[in-house]
């Protein structure tokens, strides 16, 4: 059946219905139906492809609590300094910048799987390596290989997204978010009672894992298609469905990597970075881009960064009087799984929209008080007895509560949906490596702000950011809940602001 056929014949197949768009955006009269396991095998697949944003939030929150034990560490052959621990917080960002292109082109040339599972490997080797280092300089070499290749992980929001069905794929994609707090947590509490090096081996540990369950999903259908393998393309989607009959989801699949390579073969005489920009730097690819960039210039330097990475060091110059810092930190990791499990059920309820300008809200009003506590209790003495010692934890707790129910998972979650699914892996690569630059210059200057501007004035900066988040989230950002990726690619082309769109065509609010 050719892909803009609407006239389908009725499924016999007994299922979950889902909405299916062909290649002219809109959904056929007869939907898509499911078979019973589907919505099992959507999850395990969510849960296995996203154990890498696990291993993510352990690369980038290892420092949080190694740093006090590298600080009195026996084990290196000098003291470290405040530059050597800058350099050990943030050169993951760093090396994660110079990965996430490299990371994206493999994504695009091996698959979305295949590149997973290289990347997995690499990080093995790097965590293995810091868990054995004997210097700083072989502890730098280890986080950089990990950050380098960790960078990549992102593209499991695209695997999910294809592999996914409309009404749930928001869901799954949070899954990824979820993990990475879970990751956080794992770090923290491993880092109370363990050192730097065990706390290594277990994070390679973590690797193995994830390349065991790597080896038993699919590769994504548009990769497989895109490599002449129509065979495993209609084999993951019959998984994915739990149906035989994929016929004409493929065929739109297939009509449109066909139609990208007669893009490409249009250009052929012309030269290599000719062919580059007419493929990718164009306005189907690049506005996706920039909105992606923008959610994750929004995530990066809403404060959440330094506070992850260096939480211990940043609970104890807060000031949590009666509280040990990690305490303090494990409590903030808790919070954070819990409030990401409780937004795991509403992500597909309400409008991405919608939770992104409420977390926004939140976390400048809450950024915002606590800049105003930090600086009446430093420069004026006010707020300083026993009665306000908490304070600091509980603006902490509200801020990533609401975190979680927007700014943290809703950009991995949109990046999934709105980039160009012509150049997922070349996109994903460009968006990764903005949001590495954002986190690493965050990173690496935030103890230099602190003596700069001081705590409140570096807290003010970051509600500065999350008002401007707000701004951004209402004008800028479309609804993708419960639409087909054929709508919103259609919807992002013809529209810059979204504010004032009104949604038809495949959103089913009871999908």
């Amino acid at each position: 059946m050719d892909g803009n056929d609407s006239s389908d014949e009725t499924k016999e197949t007994n299922g979950t219905v889902h909405s299916f768009v062909f290649e002219n955006g809109h959904a056929p009269n007869t939907p898509i139906i499911e078979g019973p396991r589907a919505v099992k095998r959507q999850f395990y697949a969510a849960l296995s492809a996203h154990l890498g944003a696990f291993i993510m939030a352990t690369v980038w929150s290892w420092s949080s609590t190694a740093l006090p034990y590298l600080r009195e560490s026996e084990d290196l052959l000098g003291p470290i300094t405040i530059w050597d621990e800058a350099w050990i917080a943030s050169i993951t960002f760093l090396a994660g910048g110079a990965g996430s292109f490299a990371m994206g082109t493999l994504a695009q040339k091996l698959g979305l799987k295949k590149s997973l599972i290289i990347e997995t490997v690499a990080m093995f080797v790097g965590w293995v390596g810091v868990a054995m280092a004997t210097s700083l300089t072989e502890i730098l070499i280890g986080r950089f290989i990990t950050g380098f290749f960790v960078a990549g992980v992102g593209v499991s929001t695209s695997l999910i997204a294809e592999l996914s069905s409309d009404g749930r794929r928001g869901r799954l994609n949070f899954i990824f978010d979820l993990m990475f707090c879970a990751g956080v947590l794992f770090i923290y509490l491993v880092g109370t009672f363990f050192t730097w090096k065990i706390q290594a081996w277990a994070c390679s540990g973590i690797t193995v894992v994830f390349f065991l369950l790597l080896l038993t999903l699919h590769e994504s259908p548009v990769s497989s298609q895109q490599k002449g393998q129509d065979i495993q393309a209609k084999k993951a989607l019959r998984w994915a469905r739990d149906r035989e009959n994929v016929e004409e989801e493929w065929n739109v699949i297939r009509q449109n990597v066909a139609n990208l390579e007669n893009s490409k073969n249009s250009g052929a005489s012309s030269s290599w970075w000719e062919q580059v920009v007419s493929t990718y730097f164009t306005k189907q690819v690049m506005k996706p881009i920039f909105l992606a960039i923008a959610l994750q210039f929004f995530l990066q330097v809403c404060g959440v960064v330094p506070i992850v990475c260096y939480a211990v060091d940043v609970f104890k110059s807060a000031g949590t009087e009666g509280v040990h810092e990690n305490v303090s930190t494990i409590v903030l990791g808790l919070v954070n799984l819990i409030a990401t499990i409780i937004a795991f059920f509403f992500v597909d309820k309400f409008g991405r929209r919608f939770l992104m300008i409420l977390s926004e809200l939140f976390l400048t009003i809450t950024l915002g008080g606590l800049a105003a506590f930090l600086y009446m209790r430093d420069a004026h003495g006010y707020f300083s007895g026993q009665s306000w010692a908490y304070f600091p934890l509980v603006c902490f707790v509200v801020f990533i509560t609401f975190y979680s129910f927007g700014v943290g998972p809703l950009p991995w979650v949109l990046m999934g949906e709105i980039l160009s699914p012509n150049a997922k892996g070349f996109s994903s690569g460009v968006v990764i490596l903005a949001a590495r630059a954002f986190g690493f210059l965050v990173m690496f200057f935030f103890k230099d702000m602190i003596l700069v501007v001081g705590q409140h004035g570096v807290y003010l900066f970051f509600a500065g950011v999350c008002l401007c988040g707000l701004v951004f989230s209402y004008f800028f950002i479309p609804e993708t809940r419960k639409r087909n990726m054929e709508d919103i690619q259609t919807d992002i082309q013809q529209h810059w602001f979204f504010h004032r769109v009104k949604y038809t065509d495949s959103f089913n609010p009871n999908a």
